[in-house]
């Protein structure tokens, strides 16, 4: 991606946090812009959203939606570029799937301590049955 390209994506993301700060508040809730990646030549702008409580969003994006002319209009003056790209609003879950990730890890690691798989109970366990004992021959070896 050419440095242009990076330095007015990170701009806009800039920009666009404050007005979004400045012009639609959020009682109770918070608004981030997680990226905003400009096409090669300039028309288009996808803007990366997340949005807590996650009920707000489809009323958020609606808003957003409707509010872009006035964010290309504030921009245009303020960062003298020549044409302001046609914003696309879309949500980043990569938070929440984040959030999710961890919670399973959490959970299984939790799971794991209070009751111990059966391969490594077999694998450390003098008497075996006789079908735990390739799955410990299994997990010795490797």
């Amino acid at each position: 991606m050419p440095r242009q390209i990076e330095r007015l994506n990170e701009q806009l993301k800039e920009e666009l946090a404050n007005l979004i700060i400045k012009e639609m508040p959020l009682n109770n809730g918070l608004i981030t812009v997680c990226f905003v990646s400009c096409s090669p030549d300039l028309k288009y702008a996808k803007i990366g959203i997340s949005v807590l409580p996650e009920k707000y969003g489809p009323s958020v994006l609606r808003k957003l939606h409707n509010l872009s002319g006035l964010f290309s209009r504030i921009l245009k003056n303020k960062l003298k570029i020549r044409q302001i790209p046609k914003f696309s609003w879309v949500f980043d879950n990569t938070e929440s799937d984040a959030a999710k990730i961890e919670a399973v890890l959490k959970q299984i690691k939790e799971e794991e301590i209070q009751s111990p798989s059966v391969i490594a109970r077999s694998a450390f366990s003098p008497e075996l049955d006789p079908g735990d004992e390739a799955i410990s021959r299994m997990s010795i070896s490797h």
